[in-house]
């Protein structure tokens, strides 16, 4: 299996996951729209199993507080960010979440996406921390993916409140930061003077998904 779509127009919550993960060992997209009852994407115990997943596309899921679940659980997870196992999604390439309005956890631990290209976190106010473990250089200081095209966020406080990994990620990822407002325009961080310039260019991927 290579795709996993889930769209729910009712009140209804998805299927559980099957217990043999390794049934998702080919997985490359996860696309869930409008499942007003799901509280958790998916178990710790499959994030391990899923080696080829390159996407990750939530949207409107209006209780969803967990995309990983933690074996903390809630607001206990603040204490015990650091004991979590990390672990690695090594082909993911697009996270998009939009209109999460519970969303708090990515994950309580850290996860190493090395190939990512594309971030876009619209519209996720209560989401405080982002899991994503950059790259070091030999001097400590973190560095973007070579990978890494575009950081897509809204609205600009959430930005100015996330938690990253590392203390300078936020600064790091900067250069690389778009703002979206409701019509889809983006709006450009300038990395050196911290102003703003507007844009109207559009990468292929992000006409895709907004279509």
């Amino acid at each position: 299996m290579e795709v996993l779509c889930s769209r729910r127009g009712g009140d209804v919550a998805p299927a559980p996951w099957p217990l043999t993960y390794n049934y998702f060992f080919h997985l490359k997209t996860i696309e869930v729209v409008s499942c007003p009852r799901l509280k958790v994407l998916f178990p710790l115990g499959l994030s391990v199993n899923l080696p080829n997943l390159e996407e990750i596309h939530v949207f409107r899921c209006k209780e969803l507080e967990e995309l990983v679940e933690s074996s903390e659980g809630g607001e206990e997870q603040q204490q015990g960010t650091r004991n979590l196992p990390q672990f690695s999604l090594p082909k993911l390439e697009t996270v998009y979440l939009k209109y999460l309005p519970e969303l708090k956890w990515i994950y309580g631990g850290s996860i190493t996406c090395n190939s990512i290209r594309y971030i876009k976190v619209l519209e996720c106010p209560k989401l405080r921390r982002m899991p994503i473990s950059l790259p070091l250089l030999d001097n400590g200081r973190p560095s973007p993916p070579p990978s890494l095209k575009q950081v897509t966020i809204s609205p600009r406080e959430w930005w100015d409140s996330v938690e990253w990994e590392h203390s300078l990620s936020e600064e790091v990822l900067r250069p690389l930061c778009f703002l979206e407002d409701e019509c889809c325009y983006l709006t450009e961080w300038s990395s050196s003077r911290g102003d703003e310039t507007a844009t109207d260019g559009y990468d292929d991927i992000w006409e895709l998904l907004t279509s």
